[in-house]
């Protein structure tokens, strides 16, 4: 029986999935990256999709997550700061865009896009600013564009940026913005908002401390972060990273 019992911690780690937190930005390119990383390797994997608000709350209170990828850098950063996650794990996995969606195709770039929105406002959706990165965008793009007061009371937020999506996608609201991840498909009515419109969305990813899975999770990170990965991002609304010496 002790010899039972001193194996089974071990075993069931290497049967239990990867377990991976993401950013509900990314989870539609994670699946495929997942599956085509299990394909490759073997190992399983698990996605628990959310805010990334959402998901470090519930990393600080000892969810067991073997990588979290956030939509932005802080709070990564800030796990690695408060001894909740490993510092040599943080790197960047992606840099996302924000974009305008809409049904009305002459709506075709920004100018036009501020100009529509000055003369008629209606109702947004966007991700809640405080939880997610691009709803936070989603604001600072409003706010330079000196539109903060027309949409006083006229945001429709979204707990997280695919909630904002299928807002719009539901019919619930005429327009959002959200992921160009989200809306890569879409060629009519999309307005892909210049990044100096809004702070630059850095997508940072960490290894909890909790987690067990750490040589798998480092192989996770090296495929997520090889150059044909990267190069796919483009097409699915990223612009790819370089992440030198990180996997050698």
């Amino acid at each position: 029986m002790s010899v039972f019992l001193a194996f089974p911690s071990s075993t069931r780690a290497k049967e239990t999935p990867l377990r991976l937190a993401v950013a509900a930005n990314f989870a539609p390119v994670l699946d495929k990256i997942a599956g085509d990383f299990s394909a490759r390797t073997g190992i399983k994997t698990s996605v628990t999709v959310a805010s990334s608000g959402t998901l470090f709350a519930q990393i600080r209170n000892g969810a067991p997550f073997d990588i979290f990828l956030s939509a932005d850098a802080r709070r990564p950063q800030q796990l690695v700061s408060e001894n909740l996650a490993d510092s040599d794990s943080l790197i960047a996995y992606a840099t996302g865009k924000l974009a305008y969606v809409s049904d009305n195709p002459a709506i075709s770039d920004v100018d036009t896009l501020i100009a529509s929105l000055n003369h008629n406002p209606g109702r947004l959706a966007i991700a809640h600013p405080e939880l997610a990165p691009y709803g936070r965008a989603a604001l600072q793009f409003l706010q330079k564009s000196g539109l903060e007061d027309e949409f006083a009371g006229r945001l429709v937020r979204g707990k997280n940026v695919l909630q904002a999506w299928q807002y719009f996608e539901t019919g619930n609201v005429s327009q959002a913005l959200v992921a160009a991840s989200l809306v890569a498909n879409k060629h009519e009515g999309k307005v892909v908002i210049p990044s100096f419109l809004h702070d630059e969305i850095t997508q940072k990813l960490v290894i909890p401390g909790s987690s067990e899975r750490h040589h798998d999770a480092m192989r996770f990170i090296c495929y997520l972060v090889s150059e044909s990965v990267q190069r796919s991002l483009k097409s699915a609304g990223y612009e790819p990273v370089q992440t030198p010496g990180v996997c050698r």
